[in-house]
């Protein structure tokens, strides 16, 4: 679990999958920094993303005012199968079957039925789609239910219809914006599935050429960016990426050699 904020109020993290947002992360969160930890909205076990978490009581009640009256913006990303148009703003009567802890989209209102409403924008043209939602109500299973009603299964999600071999359902918090005394509050994250291919090759080359450039002659600028590339994880997931086939054969790189970068940044560190 990584904590991107915290202070006397607040802590907002990181949940990874398979750590349960209700009693795991409290837990974490405590043994971290100390003093109390409350949850004031859950991820399901097998989502990770953006949480915050309340670290006093009176926090506590501030925050949940947020999400009732709906000043506290969530936003997630989503891999789904097929290719839904490119926005819409859905709503849905969602009933709940806590036996099968499985949740439906039913015709009508009745006891235990809850309206469910989000919005989202398709980002790729492709079979998967990444779509960005955000969600207007908070209810169990919402996005994994509202799209696979649609014959849009979310990728790995084998409750929802997904057939695919994943093992968890591709969905993660992606973005919390919320008014904090008197400011706004915004925390955003991507998971490493969710970077456009333009987005990791712009990276890329940019690298690239601050690569090329300090073999030759090293700046300052360059060689700062180039220890942060390699030391912030970026570069790994690139390495990964390109191990896996999904960098353009045509795409210069020379700073994803690991014996290469590493050889520079640590003779250039030496000489300081």
């Amino acid at each position: 679990m990584e904590i991107l904020y915290h202070d006397h109020d607040l802590a907002v993290i990181l949940k990874p999958v398979g750590l349960d947002s209700e009693s795991a992360v409290p837990a974490a969160i405590i043994s971290a920094l100390g003093g109390e930890a409350y949850p004031v909205h859950r991820l399901d076990l097998n989502v990770g993303g953006v949480m915050v978490y309340a670290r006093t009581k009176p926090a506590a009640a501030a925050l949940s005012r947020c999400i009732q009256e709906g000043t506290m913006e969530k936003e997630y990303v989503a891999l789904v199968h097929g290719m839904p148009e490119e926005e819409g703003d859905w709503t849905d009567l969602l009933f709940k079957d806590a036996r099968r802890n499985k949740v439906f989209v039913v015709d009508r209102e009745r006891k235990g039925v809850k309206k469910a409403r989000l919005t989202y924008h398709r980002l790729t043209d492709s079979n998967p789609a990444l779509v960005r939602i955000r969600l207007y109500t908070g209810r169990s299973h919402q996005i994994r239910v509202q799209f696979a009603s649609r014959k849009f299964p979310l990728v790995g999600d084998h409750k929802y219809g997904s057939r695919d071999e994943q093992t968890a359902p591709m969905l993660f918090s992606c973005c919390l914006t919320f008014p904090w005394k008197g400011q706004t509050l915004h925390f955003e994250q991507l998971p490493d599935w969710a970077m456009l291919p333009a987005e990791r090759l712009a990276r890329i080359t940019a690298m690239e050429a601050a690569f090329d450039r300090a073999r030759t002659s090293p700046t300052e600028e360059d060689m700062r960016g180039l220890t942060a590339y390699m030391d912030s994880g970026d570069w790994l997931k690139d390495y990964e990426a390109d191990e896996q086939g999904r960098i353009p054969r045509d795409t210069k790189r020379g700073v994803l050699s690991q014996d290469g970068l590493y050889n520079l940044v640590t003779d250039w560190e030496a000489s300081r």
